[in-house]
């Protein structure tokens, strides 16, 4: 199998399949996080072709934003997904803390430049 799945041929291959991605840079990080089963394929083409369709559902479900830093991830978390007055029991004041204790087993932060990285839930 091929070391690397490059985002031309996932976008190549999106077009002949008729499927779409908004940032196919993102989805090729995505899936190079993920793909660690094997290829069954006689050809990597191939093996996109079987599994583009479900990495772009896995993606764009598991997909929570650009953030420029865990921390910065943390704090976005709290405001949009936890509950006014019920404070989580894993929030740690310092956001940076709650993310190394806590968060950071069920997301997964990629930097992809300085102070901005993507973050996927549950790709593990």
């Amino acid at each position: 199998m091929a070391d690397v799945i490059w985002t031309a041929d996932l976008e190549r291959i999106a077009e002949e399949l008729g499927l779409d991605h908004p940032d196919f840079d993102r989805l090729q990080s995505y899936v190079t996080l993920v793909r660690t089963y094997p290829m069954d394929s006689a050809t990597p083409d191939d093996y996109i072709r079987e599994n583009l369709e479900k990495w772009i559902e896995w993606e764009t479900q598991s997909y929570y934003g650009e953030h420029e830093s865990p921390a910065d991830f943390v704090r976005y978390y709290v405001e949009n997904y936890c509950e006014l007055g019920n404070t989580p029991n894993w929030l740690a004041i310092d956001y940076q803390h709650t993310w190394d204790s806590a968060l950071r087993h069920d997301f997964h932060f990629e930097s992809i430049a300085e102070n901005l990285g993507y973050v996927w839930a549950e790709v593990y």
